[in-house]
Order: C-alpha cells, then structure tokens, then sequence
C-alpha cells in the first residue's frame, strides 16, 4: 500500500518537472523572438547599406556664394546645395550699417531705397510671409540657385561715419522628398507634388 502511493507520487512529482521545464523553455524561445525582433528592426533603422528597403541617411546642407563685390557693389549672389540629396533653398536678407573695425552694429537699420539700392530676382525667386526668400525650384545635389541678388549697391553719403553697409545672407535647405515634410517645416510656402515647385502658403495654411 504504502508503496503504490509512493509511485504515484513520485509519477505526479516528474510530470510537475516536466511542466517546469515546458515553461521555461517556453518563455526562453519567446524572450529569444522577442530579442531577434528588436534586434532585426534596430538593423533597418541604423543601416547605411544601399540594399533595397534599408534606410539610408541623407545630407542637406548649402552654401551662399558671392561672385562679385567690388566694395561698394554685391553682384550675382546664389546659393548651392553642398548636400548629396534634392533640396529646397531659402534665404533670409539681413542689411546693417557695421563697423568694419570691431563689429559693431549701428543703432538704425539702413532703408533700401534711401539707403542702399537692391535689385533681387523676383522671377525666380519670392519672399514668404515669414520674410524669407524661397528659390521655386528643388535644387539637385551640388547644383546651385540662379541669383537671387542680381546687385546690392550703397547709396554714397548715406553712411554714418565710422560705418559700412554690411549685407548678409544666410542660406537654408530642406530635402525636397516628403513633400508633407517641407509643408510642415515651412509653412510660408506648398508644394503639391514630389519634386514640384514651392509656391507661397495661402494665409488659410499658415494659420
């Protein structure tokens, strides 16, 4: 009698066994998926491989070019895309009377017209309601803008003593693809389709 209860128990004991070691192996095989997953998606993300469907990092980057400045006039102003992907190209015109000796900005800003004379290239290019100069056209790696200032030229005897008109552009690009992207980033301007041209934003977009 005593006997058969201890085969019973110790039958009962190794099935208890084998379940353990069922559920061990069980949740090793999941925790091991779920590692191979994780470790599968952190490939595609980080991946710099030019295989099919595995991102791949893009560069934007420009670079303003002046190629004409005799002292008084600033000519053929344009601004390259030094990235290695399309890109959309902006500008913004900051104009200061400065001291050329220590850096110094005078107090008023010069008025153009009055001032200074500046003739830009509006066929190309249009100012956005947030005061940039966006170029129409999606630029292609290392290629460059047409002018944006076909001249800039200071007004002799309009310059407070000890100053110098001082004319700054700084450029900025965005990659032209997804277009969704550039409308949200610069929302003074819509593009409609890929690789399109930038038209200004209407005021019910930008608000």
């Amino acid at each position: 009698m005593y006997q058969g209860k201890h085969i019973q128990r110790t039958k009962y004991n190794k099935r208890r066994a084998n379940r353990r070691k069922a559920t061990v192996l069980l949740t090793s095989l999941t925790l091991l998926i779920v590692l191979l997953v994780g470790t599968t998606t952190a490939f595609l993300i980080a991946s710099n491989g030019p295989n099919t469907n595995v991102f791949k990092s893009s560069h934007v980057s420009c670079e303003v070019n002046e190629k004409s400045f005799d002292g008084t006039t600033k000519t053929n102003v344009t601004i390259s895309n030094t990235g290695d992907t399309e890109a959309y190209i902006r500008a913004a015109i900051i104009v200061t009377w400065k001291d050329a000796e220590n850096g110094n900005v005078y107090g008023a800003a010069p008025v153009a017209g009055t001032d200074y004379t500046i003739e830009l290239n509006e066929a190309e290019w249009f100012e956005g309601s947030d005061g940039y100069y966006y170029y129409r056209q999606p630029v292609a790696p290392r290629g460059e803008t047409s002018a944006l200032i076909n001249s800039c030229t200071v007004i002799q005897d309009k310059t407070p003593a000890g100053y110098g008109l001082n004319v700054e552009i700084l450029g900025s690009a965005i990659q032209s693809v997804p277009v969704s992207v550039v409308n949200e980033k610069w929302p003074a301007v819509n593009v409609t389709t890929p690789h399109g041209c930038l038209n200004p934003a209407s005021k019910e977009v930008q608000e």
